[in-house]
């Protein structure tokens, strides 16, 4: 039952996946307790279903169950807490919560440094989730040394798309900060580790991607915006997987107040996959977003 929980989920049957989620729960509670590990997996596989649904709320309790649980069973500092702490964090930020979804980073970057070697690629993970976090909210002076410490970690790594996924983000935020020059050093570095010569020009040249998108989200219009009865045009750098996913959205012109919404729309749109001699590729472009009354 948890597998078919799983499986309707993932395919959109989410009010089908609650009743077996819960179920699997209710049946697993009764013959081994709540602080069981397969308990807790029951209960974390529950959260994801309502974090699917949409009811944050929800999610945010059952994660916070099964965050307790643990630290009854294993204490403060073991691993299993992290993955736990992760998935709770991008609740919290869903509920507006900025101040918990930093704590809880924070304290899962904390767990993973006492617990794995330095050079583990977890603790990557969870520098690169503080830093994402410090740049989404605009507090660059924060995210900065994470980026730079991300970098050195994927360097020491030695894996080419790692190290190329780190040199993007962190392009990201030195073009929110108008330092161009670094940022396109960043991104052509990037480029180098990630695509043979013979495409960069052509994958380079996407420009806007408006019209090819299969669903282009649109964003809507920021409570902190309205206050201000501001109005503008926001221009989303996009990288797009070889499915026609968004993978990486950068805000780099417009408005402040409409930066954010900016991007999580265009994580949410979708593209027709760009091919070249019938392969699929990635592709660099942009989204042009509009606000306005």
């Amino acid at each position: 039952m948890a597998r078919s929980a799983v499986s309707l989920s993932n395919s959109g049957k989410y009010d089908e996946a609650l009743r077996d989620a819960k179920r699997v729960v209710e049946i697993c509670e009764r013959i081994l307790g709540k602080d069981d590990d397969w308990v807790i997996t029951s209960v974390i596989n529950l959260a994801e279903v309502q974090v699917q649904r949409g009811q944050y709320r929800e999610a945010q309790g059952l994660f916070e169950r099964a965050l307790r649980s643990y630290e009854r069973t294993f204490g403060g500092d073991n691993i299993k807490l992290a993955d736990v702490l992760d998935r709770l964090a991008v609740v919290y930020y869903r509920l507006g919560r900025a101040s918990d979804t930093e704590r809880v980073f924070i304290r899962a970057l904390s767990i993973r440094e006492k617990v794995l070697a330095a050079e583990h690629p977890d603790i990557a993970y969870s520098i690169r989730n503080l830093a994402e976090f410090y740049q989404f909210q605009g507090n660059y002076k924060k995210g900065e040394p994470l980026y730079q410490r991300l970098l050195e970690l994927r360097r020491g790594q030695g894996a080419a798309q790692p190290i190329a996924d780190a040199l993007e983000r962190y392009a990201c935020l030195l073009r929110k900060t108008k330092r161009l020059p670094e940022a396109e050093d960043m991104e052509s570095r990037a480029l180098e580790l990630t695509w043979p010569q013979g495409l960069r020009e052509e994958i380079a040249s996407a420009g806007v991607v408006n019209g090819t998108a299969i669903k282009l989200y649109q964003p809507p219009y920021p409570e902190e915006a309205r206050a201000q009865a501001a109005a503008g045009e926001v221009k989303v750098r996009i990288l797009i997987n070889e499915s026609g996913t968004v993978i990486r959205a950068c805000a780099i012109e417009g408005p402040q107040v409409f930066m954010k919404a900016s991007e999580s729309a265009a994580y949410q749109s979708k593209f027709s996959p760009t091919t070249a001699g019938g392969k699929p590729l990635r592709v660099t472009g942009f989204i042009i977003y509009r606000f306005g009354r």
